[in-house]
């Protein structure tokens, strides 16, 4: 938890990073199911 208090905007990154990654896996398998 201490990383997350002194580089906050390089856990923001992850956080943002890592959601988007989500996301753009969502779109791929929709894409492929429909």
């Amino acid at each position: 938890m201490r990383e997350l208090i002194e580089h906050p905007v390089r856990a923001s990154i992850v956080i943002v990073g890592g959601s988007a990654l989500i996301v753009i896996a969502i779109l791929i398998i929709v894409a492929v199911c429909s």
